[in-house]
């Protein structure tokens, strides 16, 4: 599916659009994250799903596994999704539950929280 994310990072307007796929592996859910680095890019544009060799390269995916009422992950690396999505150096974890999405840094424990808009 095509992503867009949109909001204020560190008093800095932050748009990130890419493609998010998911895939069931038994218990476990494999994501990836294939970034757009033209963020003028829309799923209705030609180059939605159309990848440069960088964007392709600087893909991020992680493995959830059920917790509580979502599910969580972890980053496997220290900047194994630090192109696909700036900042994001270190490992970090993910939990997404119906009522949104905590990405929280493991080293600092920045946390990131996102709600699900209309």
């Amino acid at each position: 599916m095509f992503v867009t994310a949109v909001g204020r990072y560190r008093d800095r307007n932050v748009r990130r659009v890419g493609l998010l796929r998911l895939e069931t592996q038994g218990r476990t859910v494999h994501a990836v994250y294939v970034p757009h680095f033209d963020s003028t890019v829309t799923p209705l544009s030609r180059e939605a799903m159309r990848f440069s060799e960088d964007e392709l390269r600087s893909a991020c995916d992680l493995y959830f596994a059920p917790s509580g009422d979502g599910f969580a992950g972890e980053t496997r690396g220290a900047s194994t999704c630090a192109q696909a999505i700036p900042g994001a150096v270190g490992k970090w974890t993910v939990e997404v539950d119906p009522g949104g999405i905590r990405i929280r840094n493991v080293e600092s424990g920045e946390t990131l929280r996102f709600a699900r808009t209309k």
